[in-house]
C-alpha cells in the first residue's frame, strides 16, 4: 500500500502471532469532501504510547510517514505499513523490509533483536464507501 518495497510480500515474513488486541476502526466515504473519513484516536494514541515507552530517542520518526499514510487512507488505498520501535527511533515498512533482506531474515519474528515492537496496521476496502483500518502488535 504504502511503501514501494515489499510490503506485498509481508505474509512470507510472518504468520498470525499478535501480542494484543487488534484495535479496529472503520472509514466512511464523505461525499461531500469526496475522500474516506475516520478517527484515528484509538489508533494514533497506541502507536504514541508505543513510541514513548520503547523509543529512548527520535520517538517523533512515528509522523515521518503518518501524512501519506493518512492520504493513502483518504484516497481509499488497501495495504499494510509496519512500524518497528527501537531504542534510536521508529521505522516504516520500506526500511524495515530492506534491513530484514540486509540480514537475510526470512521470518518477522526474528526481527526481534532489531525492534523492541513492531506494529502492522492493515487496511482493506470493504465496499466503495467502507474502509477497515486495524492495528495490530506482532512484536
Amino acid at each position: 500500500m504504502y511503501g514501494e518495497s515489499k510490503i506485498d510480500d509481508y505474509d512470507r515474513y510472518a504468520g498470525n502471532r499478535y501480542l494484543m488486541e487488534p484495535i479496529k476502526e472503520f472509514a466512511n466515504w464523505d461525499g461531500q469532501h469526496f475522500k474516506f473519513g475516520w478517527n484515528n484516536s484509538a489508533i494514533l494514541t497506541e502507536l504514541i504510547h508505543a513510541a514513548g515507552r520503547w523509543c529512548e530517542r527520535f520517538a517523533s520518526d512515528l509522523f515521518i510517514d503518518w501524512v501519506r499514510i493518512e492520504q493513502k487512507i483518504a484516497d481509499g488505498d488497501d495495504g499494510v505499513e509496519l512500524f518497528g520501535f527501537r531504542k534510536d527511533g521508529v521505522d516504516h515498512s520500506q526500511y524495515i523490509f530492506s534491513r530484514a533482506d540486509s540480514v537475510g531474515i526470512t521470518n518477522i519474528y526474528s526481527l526481534e533483536k532489531f525492534y523492541r515492537a513492531l506494529y502492522k496496521l492493515t487496511v482493506r476496502r470493504l465496499s466503495d464507501i467502507e474502509m477497515e483500518i486495524k492495528l495490530e502488535r506482532v512484536i
